[in-house]
């Protein structure tokens, strides 16, 4: 049994801030789209900075948050612009 299986792949989605960033805005529309967004990495916000932020989630779930943020782009003032599998790849 590989360990990846139990505890799952995850993904770390790199997104730019188009105007400034509120992360209460953010954390409710994450939240509010969970049930979307469930698997065995949940959501979670690893880096908020004023230019730009990290997102952790699993990895069958980013092509879907990655397509979320972008139909509500005006909404949040986020573009996703990298996914990784580490986060030293993705601060390069």
């Amino acid at each position: 049994m590989v360990v990846k299986q139990k505890r799952g792949r995850k993904r770390y989605i790199l997104f730019e801030h188009h105007k400034k960033p509120e992360l209460g805005i953010i954390r409710s529309f994450l939240s509010k789209n969970s049930e979307i967004l469930k698997g065995k990495i949940r959501w979670r916000i690893i880096e908020f900075e004023e230019k730009n932020s990290i997102i952790l989630i699993d990895h069958t779930k980013s092509v879907i948050l990655r397509k979320l943020i972008e139909d509500n782009i005006d909404k949040l003032g986020l573009k996703p612009t990298k996914t990784s599998g580490t986060l030293k790849a993705l601060r390069k």
